[in-house]
Parts: structure tokens; sequence; C-alpha cells
């Protein structure tokens, strides 16, 4: 029993080890906050398709990111004359999903990357708004926001060096579907 569950450890951290320096080039990125471009390495042909001819071999990336947040409370009220007027409470909460794989790799005298992107966003909000004033328990109007977001995109880049120029070019095929809801109620 024992070696079961070390051989499976041992599987584990294997993969883990080798999938490691595969994530490491968009690592790099989402911790800057995403700042494509500030440093050149293997990553900026995502951005400039012609740095993909300055790679060697055969290259597999993947990156995955998944974001929750949550908005405890939004607020506001208006006063005139100390007379609160609408005032305006709401909260929710949105799941973001961020993925991509894709590789690189030689095709003739220049490289080729293939590269699948998705990112998905789901949200729901929720909120009243009163008319009287505030802290009154009588709300005139309730509401619920939904929305949504999926972008599929396949990416085909290709770079050639040219003497001391590299040339690159990028082809892209992608579905992109945005939703947005609002239900108010009123009493």
């Amino acid at each position: 029993m024992k070696k079961n569950w070390l051989s499976v450890f041992a599987a584990l951290l294997l993969l883990s080890v080798l999938a490691a320096p595969g994530m490491a080039w968009q690592g790099r990125m989402a911790g800057a906050g995403d700042a494509y471009g500030l440093i050149e390495d293997e990553s900026d042909y995502l951005t400039h398709p012609a740095v993909i001819a300055m790679g060697k071999g055969f290259n597999a990336y993947g990156h995955y990111r998944l974001a929750y947040n949550n908005t405890a409370k939004w607020d506001y009220s208006g006063n005139i004359l100390d007379y609160d007027y609408h005032p305006f409470e709401a909260d929710g909460y949105e799941w973001k999903n961020e993925g991509l794989i894709g590789t690189a790799f030689q095709v003739g005298a220049g490289r080729m990357g293939v590269f699948f992107e998705y990112m998905g966003i789901m949200g729901k909000y929720k909120g009243e708004e009163n008319e009287l004033y505030e802290g009154s328990d009588l709300y005139l109007y309730t509401f619920k926001m939904k929305d949504g977001l999926d972008n599929y995109s396949l990416r085909l880049i290709y770079g050639l060096p040219v003497g001391a120029v590299n040339l690159g070019a990028e082809i892209q095929l992608a579905y992109r579907n945005e939703k947005k809801r609002n239900i108010n109620a009123g009493f």
C-alpha cells in the first residue's frame, strides 16, 4: 500500500517538475500584472510575432489562471438639504478563467507557433435602491445583474529570419460572446 502511494507521489512530483518550466514564461508576465514587452524573452512572440524566429527546437507552453473577485458592498446616496436621496446598495462576485496552450516548432527556414487561448468571465450582482431615506425598510427598486464572457481564439504565428531582420506574421481565428442581463423589479 505504501509503495502505491509513494509511486503516485513520485509520478505527480515528476509531472510538476516537467510542467513548471513550460508555465514559467507566462508566470513572469502574470506576476508583473501582465506587463507584456518589458523584458524581451521567448514569451514576447505572443505580442511580437517576429520574435518567434529567434527560437530553437520544439517548445510547448501552457498557462491557466482562475480568479475570484468579490464585491462586498457598493453603496452611494445623494444628500440634498439633509435628505438622503436614492440610497443604493449592491454586492456580488465574478469568476474569471484564462487558459493558453500552444507550441512552437521549425517549419522550413522559419518557425511557426500554434496557440489556443480561452478567457471566460461569469459575474452575478444584486442590490436595492431606496426612494425614501437611508435606513428605511421600504425598498422601491431591486435589481439583479449577470454578465458572461466567452472568448476563444486560435492563433497561428510565423517568423522568418532574413539577414539581420526578423519578419513575422499572425493569423487569428476568434469567437467572442458577451452577455449582460439586468432585471429590475419595482414596488
